[in-house]
């Protein structure tokens, strides 16, 4: 889960419908237009706040820019779709 900060190399895990945590970051770099300087942490938590699923799917942004975000997504990595990280713009001001 944190091969970024350990510098491990291990095979991500398929699960039932193929999405992997490499797939997620690739998406996201696609997507959301990344620098090439970003480190992508993807992990699945356990969620304890109330009208959260179960399982979320978080996804960290770090950059040298000072502008890191955290994306959440109320679902397991295996049910994250392309169009989910596609759908979700990044570089928006959240009092827009």
């Amino acid at each position: 889960m944190f091969d970024d900060l350990t510098g491990k190399k291990t095979k991500p895990k398929k699960n039932l419908s193929g999405t992997t945590t490499t797939l997620i970051k690739a998406w996201a770099i696609k997507h959301w237009r990344l620098p090439g300087d970003t480190t992508l942490l993807v992990s699945e938590l356990q969620c304890g706040e109330a009208g959260c699923a179960d399982i979320e799917t978080v996804i960290a942004i770090l950059t040298v820019e000072d502008t890191d975000k955290t994306v959440k997504l109320n679902k397991p990595i295996y049910s994250v779709q392309e169009s989910d990280i596609k759908s979700i713009n990044i570089w928006r001001n959240p009092e827009d």
